[in-house]
């Protein structure tokens, strides 16, 4: 089936691109997707409050292309301007790309024919490789859920899934506003549960989307905000009554909690005395309860900071602070964030 006839059905792809402050990379990315094989497109681009030009960019944008949709907006973070567009999503399928990435121009047709061929309800591919369009697993649904947390297969991000729009508004799915980090893994686990099965391309020919990983990003740029944000998200997925996943994958999920908890300490050392004793405690107490999970670099470095705290303090801030900090969250940075 060409790709008129796919038209033909109206499976119409909407693709929400929140836009903050990327002036030097939003040309590439929107570039990149008007120009798609695939000619159904729905795309909205939601200016996030951007105090550079990429507002005017996304305007340029639209003038070029009646298929692009622009909403400037105050600053909402990325999971507000996300649910924008599900809001405003027309089509039958959703995906989402940052505005300082971009996607081969097969990406969406190569996609819709996954969908068509296996009958799933979710597609994803290789994030951090490049993937084939041809080869691939179906997964159920605890194999989807549990292959979320391992950047094996899927992982928690949403850059490199497709998703139904019809599951998502029947379970009323939308990115969780208080998260600045981790948002995704939530959205992700959130549908999932409620799927089928997925079909997950592993074959390594050809890159679907490439990802800039920047060093002024959320997820580069880490302190106390951001290790407390990985925290809810873990413990939102940890209190979920469902739980559909295996004990093997609940045992990672548990390890990453405590793992964040314990970086969550390391920032505050870093803060030096802006913090107080009772948030200190706070992370101290769960790391301490649950320090059979941890690994062997971290329960090293907790037992340390237990037993000659001012030492570890001195050497933390002084010496070592940023390589340790790395030792501790590449653990279990290996298998998802």
């Amino acid at each position: 089936m060409d790709n008129v006839e796919k038209c033909a059905l109206g499976e119409r792809v909407s693709i929400i691109v929140p836009v903050f402050n990327v002036e030097q990379y939003a040309d590439q990315c929107i570039e990149s997707i008007v120009r798609q094989t695939y000619p159904l497109l729905d795309i909205i681009l939601i200016d996030d409050g951007s105090g550079d030009d990429s507002g005017k960019i996304c305007d340029k944008w639209a003038a070029k292309d009646n298929r692009i949709r622009v909403i400037h907006q105050e600053n909402k973070g990325v999971s507000g301007a996300r649910n924008v567009g599900l809001e405003m999503a027309r089509g039958e399928y959703v995906c989402f790309i940052d505005a300082d990435d971009y996607v081969s121009s097969d990406y969406i047709a190569s996609m819709i024919k996954v969908f068509q061929e296996k009958n799933v309800d979710l597609v994803s591919f290789k994030f951090l490789g490049e993937a084939d369009g041809e080869y691939g697993t179906i997964l159920d649904r605890q194999e989807t859920v549990d292959c979320l947390f391992s950047n094996n297969k899927i992982g928690p991000y949403i850059g490199n899934k497709v998703f139904k729009k019809n599951i998502i508004l029947d379970h009323n799915i939308f990115f969780m506003r208080e998260l600045i980090v981790a948002e995704d893994l939530v959205f992700s686990y959130e549908y999932a549960k409620h799927i089928s099965n997925c079909y997950y391309i592993e074959q390594d020919t050809k890159r679907f989307y490439t990802y800039r990983q920047r060093t002024d990003s959320a997820v580069v740029k880490r302190n106390l905000r951001k290790d407390r944000s990985n925290i809810v998200a873990y413990i939102t997925i940890l209190k979920d009554e469902e739980k559909p996943y295996t004990k093997e994958t609940r045992d990672k999920i548990i390890q990453k909690y405590v793992g964040f908890n314990l970086h969550a300490l390391l920032s505050i050392w870093k803060m030096k005395k802006k913090y107080d004793k009772k948030t200190y405690r706070h992370f101290m107490g769960i790391v301490s309860r649950h320090r059979h999970y941890l690994n062997r670099i971290d329960k090293s470095l907790f037992w340390i900071m237990r037993i000659f705290p001012r030492l570890f303090f001195l050497f933390y801030t002084y010496v070592a602070g940023d390589l340790l900090s790395r030792m501790a969250m590449n653990q279990f940075f290996k298998h998802g964030r």
